[in-house]
């Protein structure tokens, strides 16, 4: 159960030089929490500056809506998910509307910072999540070059960044492994006192689930645990109170599951009800994504072309690194979790044919742990000949080095991270429209701002994501203003101004051919994009 003594700790020496100088007071421990502290706060930094940078997206408009009918009431509102996350921004909401009561005009909160905060602090703390489930298996070095890697993982921070559920469930998926391995530590010696580590995880689970309807993931937990059982310390939690605890987590947190038009929802939402359009833009490509074709659906080697095209290659590296050593310690706790953990998650991922970037956080998470321990080993291995205190200063000024070049990297990305790609995408991704959907809507704001100041009383807007498009010409009073879902309904016949709408991101089977023969046709008014990347497109036609 203990850490692996192989990675050894490049703190050690650098604290027994510490503590010998007068200079640099520090303990080991101190000098562990003063590093953990810098990186969680560059972690919240990147996660929480400049959140109004881009507007709101279709979803975070759904999420937001949902937030709103919860202030009267309606807790049946988006019932098709879970709804932690919806309560989070409630919350949120609710304190950025009493903030700006009270604060000067300059201080305000928009309305997307407040929305998105919650992801922002959740992805943060998942930081500190991903620190102790490290710690738990691999030790203090690794532990740290982990919370690191995923504290400036551009990747990362962008979808921590969006009002979606997937930061949520991998939270509390992280916080539940860390208390369970907690507790199977803690029950080497002191058996009763590791129950509350995992009553403690139970109810983790149980707020995971409240998050996203995954429980898959904890079978995959279980599934690692399986494979690890001859070195999992022999103690285990008392099973009833362990699923009493995770079920009354998942209830209280999740209570509109026992109202009925909940499941009147969620049994439209399974039956595609809620499907108005097809098809799903990739690599120039539109590509089917209904479940029961997997096999023709979006290409099986999407995640991993997303991982080639944007995570820095220092990570990359190191994961290559760690994936050997991983496959090589077959009955180790923590090498165990790692390779059901990513195997599971990659090939079931993979294999379906629905697939979208914020579906890949879990295995981003994962991969930087991975890389963590794949770096601390190499850097090890190179230091091999030199004395215990020249290997440990060394591998802390690599360290340093390697976090002083992920900070550039992810400043550089800010505050739109989901752009952001590495070297290797000069030739897996060199026009950076591979992945339309890193866009997440960029561009409709400004565009209605820009219609909503031009447009004759009675013109219309065509887009596919009426929901933004709505609520923004709300914001500005442009209520005389139509919309008109592009997908579903086409052009208007009878409009004297109508304004379309054509997002990479948004191109559906029932508007290719009609978005091929606009873009012969015409030239837009004008284009929204982000690192030399097109997004939105903005035409003006009069009537047809």
């Amino acid at each position: 159960m203990n850490p692996d003594s192989s990675l050894s700790n490049p703190l050690d020496g650098v604290t027994t030089l510490a503590a010998r100088s007068a200079a640099f007071p520090l303990t080991r421990a101190q000098l562990v929490a003063l590093s953990l502290t810098v990186i969680v706060a560059a972690a919240l930094t990147f996660r929480t500056s400049g959140l109004a940078s881009s507007g709101l997206s279709d979803d975070e408009v759904t999420k937001l809506r949902a937030a709103q009918a919860y202030s009267r009431g309606d807790f049946s509102v988006n019932a098709e998910h879970p709804m932690l996350m919806k309560l989070a921004v409630w919350g949120s909401l609710g304190v950025a509307d009493g903030w700006n009561r009270i604060a000067p005009e300059r201080y305000h909160l928009p309305v997307e910072t407040a929305l998105r905060l919650p992801n922002a602090m959740a992805g943060t703390a998942t930081v500190l999540a991903l620190y102790g489930v490290a710690h738990a298996y691999f030790g203090t070095a690794v532990a740290l070059v982990a919370a690191m890697l995923l504290a400036l993982d551009p990747n990362v921070s962008a979808i921590n960044r969006i009002g979606k559920e997937d930061t949520f469930i991998v939270l509390f998926f992280m916080l539940a492994v860390w208390c369970y391995e907690r507790g199977k530590q803690v029950g080497v010696t002191d058996r009763s006192g590791a129950q509350p580590w995992y009553m403690a995880s139970a109810a983790a689970f149980g707020l995971m689930m409240a998050s996203k309807y995954l429980p898959h993931l904890y079978g995959l937990y279980l599934l690692a645990n399986v494979v690890t059982l001859r070195n999992d310390g022999g103690s285990s939690p008392v099973k009833r109170r362990f699923f009493m605890a995770m079920g009354v987590a998942f209830t209280a947190a999740n209570f509109a599951l026992f109202l009925p038009p909940t499941w009147w929802n969620v049994l439209g939402y399974v039956q595609g009800e809620t499907l108005m359009h097809h098809g799903y833009p990739y690599a120039g490509r539109l590509w089917v994504t209904d479940v029961p074709i997997s096999a023709l659906g979006v290409p099986p080697t999407f995640y991993l072309m997303f991982v080639l095209t944007r995570m820095p290659l220092v990570a990359l590296a190191g994961c290559v690194v760690g994936a050997g050593i991983t496959l090589g310690r077959r009955r180790e706790r923590g090498y165990g979790f790692l390779r059901v953990m990513l195997f599971f998650l990659a090939v079931g991922c993979s294999a379906m044919a629905a697939k979208f970037l914020r579906y890949g956080l879990p295995i981003l998470v994962l991969l930087n742990l991975m890389a963590a321990v794949g770096i601390v080993a190499g850097l090890n291995w190179l230091l091999t000949r030199q004395t215990r205190e020249v290997r440990s200063v060394a591998l802390s000024a690599a360290c340093a080095t390697l976090a002083v070049m992920l900070f550039a990297g992810q400043a550089q990305a800010s505050p739109h991270f989901a752009m952001h790609r590495n070297v290797l995408a000069r030739w897996l991704d060199a026009d950076g429209r591979r992945f339309p959907e890193a866009g997440y809507d960029y561009g409709v704001r400004e565009a209605v701002s820009m219609i909503a100041a031009t447009a004759r009383p009675g013109a219309v807007i065509v887009s596919d994501v009426p929901s933004i498009v709505r609520f923004y010409l709300e914001r500005e009073g442009r209520t005389d203003i139509g919309i008109r879902s592009f997908s579903v309904h086409g052009l208007s016949p009878d409009a004297t101004e109508q304004w379309v709408f054509v997002q990479d991101a948004r191109v559906y089977f029932e508007t290719e051919e009609l978005i091929a023969q606009l873009r012969r046709r015409h030239e837009p008014v004008a284009i929204y994009g982000l690192e030399g990347v097109p997004l939105l497109e903005v035409f003006r036609l009069s009537a047809l």
